[in-house]
């Protein structure tokens, strides 16, 4: 049986060329009219680093089924913001966790998108449950309470222990028989030590109505901490309880500590930590502590102060840690606030600032620790730059011709319709579409008779002087072996015809290539949006048909 989580997290973006659907699973999407963006879109209120999507995770004990959200933010963790700005549900923002049915608008209200999750088993859309949600919240609030972490009496307070904590509480348990007492979560007394038996002599008789024992919630709910603590008052005397779930919520260990036995214990830890700096500075992965309420920086280990470009902790120590952030500080807030109400840990990309001002990649986890007797948080961060430049390399040779780092024919095809598509959505703009098959006639010859090398390096150093006799606003790609495709939009066509003439122009004269006088010549065809196509396939077939028999009254000649 499939323990896959059946709910998948998408991201529907409507363009005039048609509506693209993604499955979010990755940890980031870049969205953007680069080449390079995980979501590439081309269209002309697009940014090149648009928008980006940011995955993060949260892992309580359920670990086969994480909780998962999705932020966008305008442009990219690194502060490049778009220029026409992103919009969620009619408001322009920087960053905003999606929530299912937010329709989002990129740059302008022809290119939109709705986020959504879906329940692939049950086939039920998350936005279509919202509204009914809605209508029953008010319900639901007053009647089910259950969901709530249990709250305790006056002076008592609740917050999440490490296993490093509880475990040298046990450690030290046999050095100091701290009272302790077991119950299941019946609330029978399974076991109790002589010391909590000789001084609570009461303890066994009263059972849940001592005030031990009082209020101790007997089942671990979902999200719950399993490691808890508690302050009581019992006779005149100030008391700190810990309370440990097992595994599973069967039982339920309770440790008492008097404030000699507190101070005993925080001694022993304290002294413990040279212990621990040692085992975390073995782990390969940055670790920073940083104090909860500041943000400061309490300690680092060696790979993370290296990997920033520092020399030593103390460089670090007492900063606040925000300043290493790039633009995701406010998403560091959430996460924090989160990982604190129900003691999850959390995982997504982020940006990290060196000391020499370099942007680099990373893949952050926090969660709950305690930091010499006080609660911190633990990151654990490892630098991911070499992977998210092998995947932008990927992303870009899928779309680009190797031989000359062109618009490959799916990307130049992708970039006609996008342009068409915008054209047929606005009559009213009179700017000419053009395109242009341009054939090296020689090419073939050239490599057949010389060398492929001696081709190839023709075949750059045209490329090169052609996309320089183009405007910014054209677009070249390679089309075939000996073939360019080129897309110009410009205000008249006597500007095309210009520019056309120039490229003819090109082939006037021989170029040199390893010290070789190599003479080429040029057939051209072009067709003309909307005279010989209103759409790319009818302007492509136009502009092909008229290629051949350029090339043919060549060869003839």
């Amino acid at each position: 049986m499939s323990n896959e989580n059946p709910l998948k997290h998408i991201f529907a973006i409507e363009l005039t060329t048609g509506k693209k659907t993604f499955f979010l699973e990755k940890n980031a999407y870049s969205i953007g009219r680069s080449s390079t963006s995980a979501i590439a879109l081309h269209h002309r209120v697009i940014s090149r680093s648009h928008a980006t999507l940011l995955k993060v995770t949260y892992e309580g004990e359920n670990t086969n089924n994480p909780d998962v959200k999705f932020w966008i933010i305008d442009g990219d963790l690194k502060g490049n913001r778009s220029t026409n700005g992103i919009f969620v549900n009619g408001q322009k923002c920087l960053m905003h966790q999606l929530q299912p049915g937010d329709l989002v608008v990129l740059g302008g209200i022809q290119v939109r998108a709705k986020y959504d999750i879906v329940d692939v088993n049950s086939k039920t859309f998350y936005s279509l449950l919202k509204n009914k949600e809605v209508a029953n919240i008010n319900e639901t609030q007053a009647e089910d309470t259950s969901s709530t972490l249990p709250t305790f009496e006056n002076k008592t307070y609740i917050e999440p222990l490490t296993e490093y904590f509880l475990q040298k509480i046990n450690q030290l348990n046999d050095v100091y028989d701290y009272p302790s007492v077991t119950i299941n979560n019946q609330g029978e007394i399974i076991n109790i030590s002589p010391t909590m038996r000789d001084n609570f002599t009461d303890l066994e008789e009263l059972k849940l109505e001592h005030p031990l024992l009082k209020n101790i919630d007997l089942q671990l709910q979902e999200n719950q901490p399993k490691f808890l603590i508690r302050e009581i008052s019992l006779n005149h005397k100030n008391y700190t309880e810990y309370i440990s779930y097992t595994d599973h919520g069967e039982n339920i260990n309770i440790y008492l500590l008097a404030p000699d036995n507190q101070d005993s214990l925080e001694t022993e830890i304290k002294y413990s930590e040279i212990e621990y700096k040692s085992i975390i500075e073995q782990i390969s992965e940055g670790v920073v502590f940083i104090e909860l309420e500041s943000q400061e920086i309490l300690n680092t280990n060696t790979p993370f102060y290296e990997m920033l470009g520092y020399s030593s902790k103390e460089e670090l120590i007492g900063r606040d840690f925000n300043e290493f952030l790039g633009v995701d500080r406010d998403i560091l807030n959430e996460n924090i606030k989160e990982i604190i109400s129900s003691s999850l840990t959390f995982t997504r990309e982020s940006i990290n600032r060196k000391r020499n001002g370099q942007l680099i990649d990373v893949e952050m986890r926090g969660r709950i620790a305690y930091y010499l007797g006080k609660k911190a948080i633990c990151f654990c961060i490892k630098n991911i730059s070499e992977q998210k430049n092998i995947e932008e390399l990927l992303r870009y040779q899928s779309c680009h011709d190797n031989v000359t780092n062109l618009a490959n024919r799916k990307l130049f095809r992708e970039q006609l319709s996008a342009m068409v598509a915008n054209a047929n959505s606005r009559k009213e703009d009179k700017s000419i579409i053009a395109v242009c098959l341009l054939k090296i006639n020689e090419l073939r010859e050239i490599g057949y008779g010389q060398s492929y090398e001696i081709a190839d390096l023709l075949l750059q150093k045209i490329a090169r002087k052609v996309k320089k006799t183009l405007s910014a606003r054209d677009i070249i790609g390679r089309w075939r072996d000996d073939e360019f495709a080129i897309l110009l939009n410009q205000d008249d066509k006597e500007t095309v015809e210009i520019i056309l003439a120039k490229v003819i122009a090109l082939s006037a004269k021989p170029t040199t290539i390893k010290e070789q006088s190599i003479r080429y010549s040029f057939s051209m065809a072009t067709a003309y949006y909307p005279q010989q196509g209103d759409n790319d396939e009818d302007l492509l077939k136009s502009a092909d048909r008229n290629l051949m028999q350029n090339y043919l009254n060549h060869s003839l000649n």
